[in-house]
């Protein structure tokens, strides 16, 4: 007979077709296990990781069921495309993310999916939304007696993409008189009476450099080629401003001062205003140590309007003038009126620094988990915020944001 280890394949198949469906349908061999396990197996406590799942909604099923592809090279730099890319992520929560680019790493597939799953821990900002990051802003960016000019930053443009996008330093820029906003991640003033000294502002996105000096050096050597190629006819920069590194450094020029040379100009890294979020803290793959202040760059010019001296830059290091959540209320005024009982302190005082789950809370307290809803609840009718994050599984205290700030004392400072 041909091919009869074939036709015995087919006739072992066709029984167990048979036996299968004789299980499906009369379901002995389920019984029989069925018995065994109830008379020797106990019954399983549910544990929270199987307890009931809240009902999705139609959105959340697709979303579910997407698979986002995500450039790891551009997830690393923070720029405007990066921040599009996590918000898509944090607004639709799809069920894979897939990681693709050149040079891909374990190190680097690491920090990016801290940097995702920190989407739903703990937020970069107080604020999320872009209304009330505005109105924030324009309430308190402090008020001076000159004009402040800024340009917009990646994270700022993020904001700009769809039919109710806004352009956040525009916004800002028209809701107050002593604002004012000049272009997109890079821009030109002209300073002196005779307007002939010309200096770039720009923002550094998201580079993760192995030495303070070398984003500098990059910014500078690029401009170096378009003045050369571009700009010849026109007058040459004198001092390059960038932002985004949150470092204070001055990689000063090469040659005397000389109105007509080009290709040659003093390039300064600008201090933050503000400390790293906790995204960044989180990553190991970081530059430089990040320094808080500001640095104040002197021009002298001659009769004729052009640089008399090479300009003077000040830098001031405020890094350690920096006060933790220094934008909330301070807990004992915002408790002032408050009649609050020992649990409700020590309650509140382990979610002033982080959000917690209930079992931590339960564990640090000693209590039940239903003690703790009941701790909550009372808060929460007592005026004070503790909310539920889902994602995270996580309650935590919103507290009240401080509406008035005071300046430092100068007098005061060390720097």
């Amino acid at each position: 007979m041909k091919h009869w280890t074939t036709k015995l394949l087919i006739f072992f198949l066709f029984l167990l077709v048979l036996v299968s469906a004789y299980n499906y349908f009369k379901k002995p061999f389920f019984k029989s296990s069925d018995v065994v396990s109830e008379d020797l197996s106990p019954t399983p406590t549910p544990t929270p990781s199987k307890a009931p799942k809240k009902e999705l909604n139609s959105k959340e099923k697709v979303s579910q069921l997407l698979a986002i592809p995500v450039d790891i090279n551009e997830l690393d730099e923070d720029s405007s495309a990066s921040a599009k890319i996590l918000r898509f992520i944090e607004d639709n929560d799809p069920g894979f993310v897939l990681y693709f680019g050149e040079k891909i790493s374990t190190e680097s597939a690491a920090l990016a999916t801290i940097k995702i799953n920190g989407l739903f821990t703990e937020k970069d900002y107080f604020l999320f939304t872009a209304e009330e990051q505005l109105d924030y802003a324009i309430k308190h960016i402090p008020k001076a007696s000159f004009k402040t000019t800024f340009v917009n930053g990646p994270r700022d443009l993020s904001w700009e993409d769809g039919e109710e996008g806004v352009n956040a330093g525009e916004t800002i820029a028209k809701a107050r008189d002593d604002l004012s906003c000049r272009d997109d991640c890079k821009t030109t003033l002209v300073l002196g009476q005779k307007e002939k000294v010309k200096i770039g502002v720009m923002c550094a996105g998201g580079t993760d450099p192995y030495t303070k000096s070398y984003t500098l050096q990059g910014i500078g050597e690029n401009l170096q080629e378009a003045e050369h190629y571009v700009f010849e006819h026109s007058d040459p920069l004198q001092m390059i401003f960038i932002g985004g590194m949150h470092t204070a450094l001055l990689d000063p020029r090469r040659f005397p001062l000389k109105q007509s040379r080009i290709n040659d100009f003093d390039k300064v890294s600008i201090p933050a205003l503000h400390r790293l979020p906790p995204s960044q803290v989180a990553s190991k793959k970081r530059g430089g140590s990040h320094v808080l202040g500001c640095v104040i760059a002197s021009f002298e010019f001659n009769e004729d309007g052009y640089l008399k001296n090479i300009p003077v830059c000040e830098f001031y290091n405020l890094t350690a003038y920096f006060k933790g959540d220094d934008y909330l209320l301070r807990s004992d005024g915002e408790l002032a009126d408050k009649s609050l009982d020992k649990e409700e302190q020590v309650f509140l005082s382990l979610l002033k620094d982080k959000p917690r789950r209930k079992g931590s809370l339960s564990r640090r307290m000693k209590i039940s988990e239903e003690h703790v809803d009941e701790i909550k609840k009372g808060l929460n009718e007592k005026g004070i915020n503790i909310g539920f994050n889902e994602a995270s599984k996580s309650l935590y205290w919103q507290r009240a944001l401080q509406e008035e700030f005071k300046p430092l004392d100068t007098s005061q400072l060390s720097v």
